[in-house]
């Protein structure tokens, strides 16, 4: 019978770490017979089985998601330590992105909306906006929206329903619930309220917003993305959000946002 993808890679690290499978049934708790089966596809593992192999064949971060996605039962919220010197060379490629996007505003947070990092433009539209603390203090950039910035967005009722599709689709992307998503997808819709919560057919790739600013209408399309490197588990947890303008002056107001200078990028946890 050949191998199954889980199989496969458990066979893969058994080897790596020059175990048997009655070694590796005595380190992980899980009987030989049933690492036989798994490494044949005549036994489909749950998580806590799964992590308990990883633990006892030492995989690390990246090693541990190839197989628990092998499984299929992989989260988009991946815990990361930022601390590991991975994780550190990760964050540094993102603050390149960042800064590259610039004149456009860019923000880089995690799942739940914490903002890890900020470009020039942004900050300083934000702090137009909002208080002065925005550009020294800590944010959660899904409150911001809905609340700060609620007043100057000019297009709300199509930014709220739009907005909200994503987070609802990000809490129901992981294999376990996320209380803390769940909890912030209702603290969002007592903010947008009931008049704006028509569901969409699909969650969009562009979020248009017309942002008024200094009696200006600025008009983008902000665009979220993700870096789902299976070599690089450390950059999954980033979502980074650019704001393309849309008409030229928009871009000619960027660029004179962008050209008053100061740090190209924030780090803000």
């Amino acid at each position: 019978m050949p191998l199954s993808n889980v199989g496969r890679i458990i066979r893969y690290w058994r080897k790596k770490r020059g175990m048997s499978q009655e070694e590796l049934a005595r380190v992980s708790g899980v009987s030989a017979r049933h690492i036989s089966f798994m490494e044949t596809g005549r036994a489909e593992p749950g998580r806590d089985v799964l992590d308990w192999v990883a633990q006892a064949l030492e995989l690390h971060d990246t090693e541990k998601t190839a197989l628990m996605e092998a499984a299929g039962y992989m989260s988009s919220h991946v815990p990361v330590d930022m601390e590991t010197a991975a994780a550190i060379g990760a964050m540094a490629a993102v603050e390149l992105i960042a800064s590259q996007a610039l004149p456009l505003p860019c923000l880089v947070h995690d799942h739940m909306g914490n903002v890890l990092l900020t470009n020039r433009t942004f900050d300083a539209i934000i702090s137009s906006l909002v208080d002065d603390t925005w550009v020294s203090a800590p944010s959660n950039g899904h409150e911001l929206l809905f609340t700060a910035l609620k007043p100057h967005i000019q297009n709300w009722g199509e930014v709220a329903r739009t907005f909200r599709q994503r987070v609802v689709s990000e809490s129901l992307r992981g294999t376990e619930q996320d209380e803390a998503m769940d909890a912030l997808t209702h603290n969002l819709d007592a903010a947008i309220g009931d008049a704006t919560l028509e569901r969409l057919a699909l969650p969009l790739p562009l979020m248009p917003v017309v942002l008024k600013l200094e009696g200006q209408k600025l008009k983008f399309q902000a665009v979220t993305m993700t870096l789902g490197v299976p070599q690089h588990i450390h950059l999954r947890p980033f979502r980074i959000e650019t704001f393309y303008a849309t008409d030229p002056a928009t871009r000619e107001v960027l660029e004179r946002i962008n050209a008053s200078g100061g740090p190209a990028t924030q780090r803000r946890r």
